[in-house]
């Protein structure tokens, strides 16, 4: 599983708009990348 939001990492006071404030999350960049890793490994 794969946490993701709109920033990356997480944050104890809500200071920082969609920065997580649960668990650390990878941003909206490293999850568009992380996918299209994963379809470029599984589609050759």
């Amino acid at each position: 599983m794969i946490e993701s939001y709109l920033a990356d990492g997480r944050q104890n006071q809500p200071e920082v708009f969609g920065c997580s404030i649960t668990d650390p999350c990878l941003g909206w960049e490293n999850t568009e990348a992380l996918v299209e890793e994963i379809y470029a490994t599984l589609t050759k």
